[in-house]
C-alpha cells in the first residue's frame, strides 16, 4: 500500500494546495449565485417599463425599458400621470453635462417613447399644456413616489 500525498503545510493526508483554492473558488461561487438571486438592483417600476435606478443616495437615474439611462444622474423630482413620467434633474458642480444629464424639467411621453428635457420651469409647464396637462403636476423626491418592487 502507497502512502498518501500529504502537504508540509498542514500535514493531512490527501489536503493540496490546489484543491483547497478549487473548494474556496466553488464555494464562492454558490454563495455569489444564491446572494444574486436575493439581492436586486434598488429600482422603481415606473408606468410603460421605465424605472428609477438609485445608484447610490444621490445618484438616482430613470431607465428606458429596455435598460438604458434616459435621464439623470442627479434626479431630484419627479411624477407620474396621464402617459407622461415628469421631473426635474438637478447635476451637481462638477458632473459632466450630457444630453441624459441636463438640468432643468423634462417630460417622457411613455406612449412614444419621446422625451423633452432640459426644460425651464415655463417651458415645461407649457409642454405639458401642450400634451393636456391641466395645471402643475406635483412632483416628489424619487425615493417617495412609488413602492419599490
Amino acid at each position: 500500500m502507497e502512502p498518501l500525498e500529504t502537504t508540509r503545510e498542514s500535514g493531512v493526508p490527501g489536503h493540496s494546495r490546489r484543491r483547497t483554492w478549487l473548494l474556496l473558488a466553488a464555494a464562492g461561487l454558490v454563495l455569489g449565485l444564491v446572494f444574486g438571486l436575493w439581492v436586486s438592483r434598488p429600482s422603481i417600476q415606473l408606468p410603460a417599463g421605465y424605472r428609477l435606478f438609485f445608484a447610490s443616495g444621490s445618484e438616482v437615474f430613470l431607465e428606458d425599458p429596455r435598460g438604458e439611462n434616459v435621464v439623470g444622474a442627479s434626479l431630484v423630482e419627479l411624477n407620474s400621470e396621464a402617459g407622461l413620467i415628469v421631473g426635474r434633474n438637478q447635476p451637481r458642480p462638477g458632473d459632466r453635462q450630457t444630453e441624459v444629464n441636463a438640468a432643468g424639467y423634462f417630460v417622457i411621453e411613455t406612449a412614444t417613447g419621446h422625451i423633452t428635457r432640459g426644460l425651464s420651469r415655463d417651458a415645461w409647464i407649457q409642454r405639458l399644456r401642450q400634451l393636456g396637462v391641466p395645471g402643475v403636476p406635483l412632483l416628489y423626491p424619487p425615493e417617495f413616489v412609488f413602492p419599490r418592487k
